[in-house]
This record gives structure tokens, C-alpha cells and sequence, in this order.
């Protein structure tokens, strides 16, 4: 079941147009104390927004205005609030690649499992369509879910490779957390597919090797063991390093405790 957004409190009696709009435009410009001193006067200016749905917490996420960011949570913001059924502020973040909001966001609470009711985007995705690479280091972390597909059947992985170059980073690193380079879309290709029709012949074998890989060493290890080499064995390739079976299975121990230690890490 798809993450559900807030809409934020009940309506009531908010700020005024004009105030909205100061703030806003001090989120964006990132101008603390002028944001403090509206929020001062005006509360409830913390999970307000304008027509459009944009509050506080998304005006600044979206600019890279950290500082406003942490103020507007302080204030009460709530990091999951989507207006209108736009965007979150986490959203808002990765689709612009501004990595330090988006840990910080994800450090008060945003959920990275929010879809988009209209496209089924998550912010995963978002961050994967720009080769953001940091930006999905701190989501899969928190537990970002890679095998999720947007209203085209694309994961977020299949949207990196659909990038091309830029996005190389961004594949190694939904690989690296385990993204199934056979996990088909609407159209019939896989990440991996993909990958051989756009003409990337190393990033299409390493895929192949791995899965390769996987399928012979998994043995009855289940999927995650299965994952975890696949993983070991792209690693290995796209860093071109050479790794034997005993290599494989140790490093795929490893990347197993870093994936279990990552979500020890999330639980409250």
C-alpha cells in the first residue's frame, strides 16, 4: 500500500496572503531571522501554505535554504504536509538535488516512501531521474524503497539507466542497496535491457555478470543473499577489480551486515 501524505492540520483561520508571501520569500532566500520573526507573529505560518501548496518547509527545500529549512521544522513543520496533493518538502529536495535538506528532512521524520498519486513518483525516483547520488545514499538509508515503480512500471534504478552517463553514480548506488537489475517495466525492459539498448555495453555485462552471479552462489540463501551478490559482483565490476567466488561470498556478508545495520538504524 502506498505512503500517504499529510495534508496538514485542519483549515481554519491562517495567515494572510501577504504574510504567506513574506514568508515564502524569506524561506527561499534563506533569510533566517526574518522567517523567525514572522513565525513569532504568525505560528500557525509553520504548516500554512499558499494557492499553489507550497508551505515553509518546501519553499526552502527547494531552494537549498537550509538554515529556514531547520527553522520551519523547529517551528512545528510537518515534513510529510503535501498541500493539494503536491509535493513534499522532501520531495521538493531531491528534485533538486539538495542533498543537505533532504538528510535533514529525513533526520525530523519525512517519509521517503510518499508517492505522487498522479505519476507514482517517490522522491526516490526523483533524485534518480537527476543522477543525484548523495541524495539516494541518504533515502535508501532511510529505508527508501528501491523496488517501488512509478505509473510506467520504471523503478528508480530503470530511471537512472534511462539518464544515461550523468546518472552513473546514482546506478552504482541503487546497486549497491540491492535494486534488481531484471525488475521489468511497463515497456518490457529492464534496467538491464535498458542498459544493452541504449548502447551501455559495460554497465549491461557487469549487470549480467552479476545476476550471473547470483543465481549460481545463492544456493539456499534466499533473496537477500542473492541481492547482496549481486551487489559484491557489481561492485567489483564497475570499479574494475576482479573478484573470485570466496571474494564474492565474503564481500556479500559484508554488504548484508551494512544492509541490516542500515535498518537497525531506523528503527525508533
Amino acid at each position: 500500500m502506498a505512503a500517504a501524505a499529510s495534508a496538514g492540520p485542519p483549515a481554519g483561520k491562517g495567515p494572510s496572503h501577504e504574510v504567506m508571501q513574506l514568508a515564502l520569500d524569506a524561506a527561499r532566500r534563506d533569510d533566517g531571522p526574518a522567517l523567525k520573526d514572522l513565525l513569532a507573529e504568525h505560528p500557525s505560518l509553520a504548516n500554512a501554505s499558499d494557492d499553489a501548496g507550497t508551505t515553509l518547509a518546501k519553499a526552502a527545500a527547494s531552494e537549498g535554504s537550509l538554515s529556514c529549512l531547520r527553522i520551519a521544522l523547529s517551528a512545528g513543520a510537518d515534513p510529510n504536509a503535501n498541500p493539494l496533493g503536491s509535493r513534499t518538502a522532501l520531495m521538493a529536495a531531491a528534485a533538486t538535488a539538495r542533498e543537505p535538506c533532504v538528510e535533514a528532512l529525513l533526520h525530523a521524520g519525512a517519509n521517503p516512501n510518499i508517492v505522487l498519486p498522479d505519476t507514482g513518483t517517490t522522491a526516490l525516483m526523483m533524485s534518480a531521474r537527476l543522477g543525484a547520488a548523495l541524495c539516494l545514499e541518504h533515502l535508501l538509508r532511510a529505508g527508501a524503497r528501491h523496488s517501488a515503480t512509478d505509473r510506467e512500471g520504471r523503478s528508480a534504478l530503470r530511471i537512472a539507466v534511462d539518464v544515461g552517463p550523468k546518472a552513473t553514480a546514482a546506478v552504482k548506488v541503487l546497486l549497491r542497496h540491492g535494486a534488481d537489475p531484471e525488475q521489468e517495466a511497463a515497456d518490457g525492459l529492464s534496467a538491464m535491457e535498458a542498459a544493452r539498448v541504449r548502447g551501455d555495453a559495460g554497465l549491461f555485462t557487469a549487470m549480467e555478470r552479476a545476476v550471473a552471479a547470483a543465481a549460481r552462489l545463492q544456493a539456499a540463501g534466499g533473496a537477500t543473499l542473492k541481492a547482496a551478490i549481486r551487489s559484491a559482483q557489481l561492485e567489483a565490476d564497475l570499479e574494475g577489480t576482479s573478484i573470485d567466488e570466496a571474494g564474492l561470498r565474503a564481500r556479500a556478508a559484508d554488504i548484508m551486515k551494512e544492509w541490516e545495520a542500515a535498518r537497525a538504524g531506523r528503527k525508533p
